[in-house]
């Protein structure tokens, strides 16, 4: 694994009502390491640990890797938009994706998975 691109605090997690957590940032915008590994590792339907693909892709990635990843973290980890794109974001902040892959990022939809879009 690669080392972040910003600076990482570690600040106590609140849990949302639709699962995320915050912060996710530090206040300089770095990653909350606590959140990176919550994010990192999880499970849908209580099924076994997933390690997130989106969150191991590292610095030099496509748009097309990332969609790739969050379909296969949304159907193996995350099982919620919400949550698939919050990981997503939490990657762009760690690695220092552009703002091309951050388009992808908010705009994912689980149907995008289906139909490749």
């Amino acid at each position: 694994m690669v080392a972040p691109v910003s600076a990482e605090c570690t600040s106590a997690l609140t849990h949302e009502a639709d699962g995320n957590v915050k912060p996710r940032l530090c206040p300089n915008g770095g990653v909350n390491v606590l959140a990176w590994q919550w994010y990192a590792n999880g499970y849908v339907n209580a099924g076994p640990v997933t390690w997130s693909k989106t969150l191991a892709l590292g610095t030099d990635v496509t748009a097309s890797e990332v969609r790739q990843a969050m379909c296969a973290d949304f159907a193996n980890v995350y099982g919620t938009n919400p949550l698939t794109i919050s990981g997503g974001e939490l990657a762009t902040a760690y690695y220092g994706w552009s703002s091309a892959i951050l388009a992808v990022i908010n705009g994912f939809q689980v149907q995008d998975c289906q139909t490749g879009g």
